[in-house]
């Protein structure tokens, strides 16, 4: 019973070792590879940088670029499956709109109205918050030159 238990801990900590490890390996992409050859990237951990749209229905989406957003492109978007472990806990509505960056596992879904999806996200970040603080310290030093 207790070698049991401990083989079944053993594999609890082996298998969230390699979670971590994969995702530390992912690979940074363009959307645009993704969308123009899917099939390339189906299940690969990838980190992509898009516009997030979070829907009141519960959808999350991630668009190219802004312009695909205010049109509501949705070929040129993926839709979102959170790590529900991972991201509990985090209001996505303040990510409405931003510059996001995230993690997750590529799925290469014959949608009709997305480019492809994203599962299993692990990690998202705001890149407007990011782009804000840079240009603060920016400002700060340009003080203190002058």
């Amino acid at each position: 019973m207790i070698k049991s238990l401990f083989t079944f801990i053993y594999f609890l900590v082996i298998v969230n070792c390699f979670s971590q490890e994969v995702e530390k390996t992912s690979k940074s992409y363009s959307m645009i590879p993704l969308i123009a050859n899917p099939e390339k990237y189906d299940g690969k951990w990838i980190g992509i940088t898009g516009f997030l749209k979070y829907e009141k229905e519960g959808d999350i989406l991630i668009f190219f670029s802004r312009d695909d957003l205010t049109y509501t492109n949705y070929k040129n978007c993926f839709v979102l499956y959170l790590d529900k472990n991972k991201l509990a806990g985090i209001d996505l509505s303040h990510y409405d709109g931003h510059c996001v960056s995230i993690i997750g596992y590529f799925s290469n879904i014959k949608h009709y109205y997305y480019g492809g999806a994203v599962e299993g996200v692990t990690y998202i970040e705001s890149r407007d918050d990011i782009n804000i603080e840079i240009k603060a310290m920016e400002i700060e030093e340009r003080k203190k030159k002058n």
